[in-house]
């Protein structure tokens, strides 16, 4: 598995990808919410984590998203990213 940060080259097009992958049906979302969602870094940093006796790269910090209200409802309860059962992917709304 490779795990992108917020500033590795194709983070957004990787993370709208790996959402489509998704159930959109189910939460009654489409591509074309996902194409639109904007992310902007405000403060952030990457965080090397180990888990299950790997290192991944994460980001942590606070970022301004744009985009339709389902698809922010469904990340904000769902999360983001590949290992959300883990515990990553969370945010707060602010």
């Amino acid at each position: 598995d490779i795990y992108l940060t917020f500033n590795d080259e194709g983070f957004m097009d990787v993370l709208k990808q790996n959402l489509k992958n998704m159930e959109l049906l189910k939460w009654d979302l489409n591509e074309e919410m996902i194409d639109n969602l904007s992310m902007q870094q405000i403060s952030c940093e990457k965080v090397v984590v180990k888990i299950f006796g790997i290192t991944i790269d994460t980001t942590i910090g606070t970022f301004n998203m744009k985009g339709d209200k389902k698809l922010l409802n469904y990340l904000y309860l769902t999360g983001m990213g590949s290992r959300k059962s883990q515990g990553f992917g969370v945010f707060n709304v602010i």
